[in-house]
């Protein structure tokens, strides 16, 4: 990285100056500008930078990211003895589904994807329903 900026300010000087590059790459480098740049750091205290060691900032590699954390394992589902599936009913072309919680006696009814009162019918397959129940997930048998 050095070996580059040399050359660039070799190159830059060269352009600017008659004499040859021979003698400007045997000439030690200049010493910092007396201009300085006052930068914040992280910590908030002031640090006084050429304009040379400002623009160095900009050659250092970046920051590798961390890797994305691994997804959450799926939720188990569990067979549900205390629910039942009780039929569907089809309106404006959509089919609701509906299930009655045996502990409560509460009937619910829904959708593919829909959400309510805390329930959730996730998916409906030929031989059953998975739904979320407060979070929990249960495989309901379609029985006719």
């Amino acid at each position: 990285m050095a070996i580059f900026i040399l050359l660039v300010v070799l190159v830059f000087r060269s352009l600017h100056s008659p004499r040859s590059f021979h003698d400007l790459a045997n000439e030690p480098l200049p010493q910092s500008p007396q201009t300085k740049t006052t930068v914040l750091a992280d910590t908030l205290e002031a640090h006084e930078l050429s304009p040379l060691e400002l623009s160095l900032r900009f050659f250092h590699p970046a920051a590798i990211p961390a890797p994305p954390a691994p997804p959450p394992a799926p939720r188990p589902i569990v067979s549900a003895s205390w629910l039942s599936y009780l039929g569907e009913i089809g309106i404006d072309d959509s089919t609701k589904y509906m299930f009655k919680d045996s502990r409560s006696n509460h009937v619910v009814t829904l959708s593919t994807g829909e959400r309510k009162e805390g329930w959730q019918l996730e998916a409906v397959s030929a031989t059953e329903f998975i739904v979320d129940v407060e979070g929990s997930r249960y495989r309901v048998a379609f029985s006719h």
